[in-house]
């Protein structure tokens, strides 16, 4: 494979430059498992999907491109599984390692082995592929595992925007840059430490969390934003209104001409929503603002405004000053939501079972909170800059997001039964 990064590509690799911008997910597992089986799986998956098995090399005029010439097989690290939180700092961990990318390959994978139960995290940098990737990647790997030899290799995918379809006017620059009154600064941290909080419900409340937030006319994504937001804005303690953001990645991969249904390859785009809110903003309406914002801003050809924005933007060769102006006026936000949905393949691989799933990513956003449901259980995983938000800060944050959540329940299904 030899071909040059497309935009979104591009703009991660400008941004891995200055700190690592990995992905993981992390998949818990119950079943037989041997460092062999997972080591002949990765290398067919390697072969399946062709950016598994790349470097980025830049040409003599500083362009970065792909290419798979002699690049080593997937690494393999096998730790023996402590506990059941032990993923959590191996994680950690992952997100802050920085890959060589003029090296490759720019995926490694670690297994914490139990007798039983076991870990296998996946971290990948974010310039070769994104979520739904990983899920993709995840469902390969574990088909696989059950029946070797089922891995077929792929045509190398193509750029994002490359498929995208025709007759797309300019994006609206000046709206995309409308900031709330009052947003606080964003910038990134190089060199911040990541931490990770976890919270998993259970299938009776993931089941309420969506009935409820489709009779409030909004969706899971808003109802999660908005308990998140309001946290935020305890914690501030301010008795202003505060100016918040929210980038929630948008999947375009059914949108693009054709769809990509299988690739590894980064197909998203990165759309924010902006709030003015105080402690006393009613929960369901900061839900549906985030619903409608979202509808509004990717209906259409919306969808695609922020991948042509960072296109034209990369054509002006930018330093590295107006890399990280762009990044901050354009991206910047306080909080991340990134939400896989359901898992929609299926569970049961031969003896293997998959009982839960992980997402986060380094990213850029002092908050990010990464939302999986697998067995109708959602499981949210919260990745915080320590320099940004101490231990205690997203305590309380993630705490208050909580009871934000589970109090909004109770008062609409109470609502409800009267």
């Amino acid at each position: 494979m030899n071909r040059s990064l497309g935009a979104a590509e591009h703009l991660l690799w400008r941004l891995s430059q200055t700190r690592p911008v990995n992905a993981v997910l992390c998949a818990s597992l119950t079943g037989p498992l041997s460092t062999e089986w997972l080591r002949d799986a990765l290398d067919a998956i390697q072969r399946r999907h062709a950016l598994l098995a790349v470097r980025i090399r830049t040409d003599g005029e500083g362009r970065p491109y792909f290419d798979s010439e002699a690049v080593a097989p997937i690494p393999l690290r096998c730790l023996p599984r402590r506990d059941e939180a032990h993923w959590v700092y191996e994680v950690e961990e992952a997100l802050t390692r920085p890959f060589a990318p003029e090296e490759g390959p720019l995926l490694r994978a670690t297994l914490l082995q139990g007798v039983e139960a076991h870990e296998l995290l996946l971290t990948f940098d974010h310039a070769i592929g994104d979520g739904m990737s990983a899920a993709l990647l995840l469902r390969d790997l574990l088909r696989e595992l059950s029946q070797p030899g089922t891995c077929q290799g792929l045509p190398p995918p193509v750029a994002c925007e490359e498929l995208l379809p025709p007759g797309l006017g300019r994006p609206p620059r000046a709206h995309l840059r409308v900031l709330p009154d009052g947003a606080p600064s964003v910038a990134a941290v190089p060199g911040s430490a990541v931490r990770l909080l976890t919270r998993d419900l259970s299938a009776e409340d993931t089941a309420r969390l969506v009935e409820v937030s489709r009779h409030e006319r909004t969706s899971v994504h808003g109802a999660l934003c908005a308990a998140f937001l309001l946290a935020l804005v305890d914690e501030a303690g301010s008795r202003d209104a505060v100016g918040l953001r929210v980038m929630s990645p948008v999947n375009l991969r059914e949108h693009l001409s054709p769809p990509v249904t299988e690739a590894f390859v980064p197909c998203f785009a990165r759309q924010l929503t902006r709030h003015r809110l105080s402690s006393t903003s009613p929960f369901w309406e900061v839900a549906r603002d985030v619903k409608q914002q979202l509808q509004r801003d990717t209906g259409g050809h919306g969808k695609f405004a922020h991948l042509l924005e960072v296109k034209d933007f990369l054509a002006t060769a930018p330093d590295a000053p107006g890399l990280q102006a762009f990044v901050k006026d354009v991206m910047g936000s306080e909080l991340t939501v990134t939400n896989l949905g359901r898992w929609g393949h299926a569970e049961q691989y031969g003896a293997l079972r998959l009982r839960r799933l992980h997402v986060t990513v380094s990213g850029l956003a002092p908050l990010i909170v990464g939302v999986t449901t697998v067995g109708g259980r959602l499981s949210l995983c919260s990745r915080f800059l320590e320099s940004a938000l101490p231990v205690q800060r997203a305590l309380r944050i993630q705490w208050g997001a909580w009871e934000r959540l589970q109090s909004a329940l109770q008062l609409t299904s109470t609502q409800r039964a009267l």
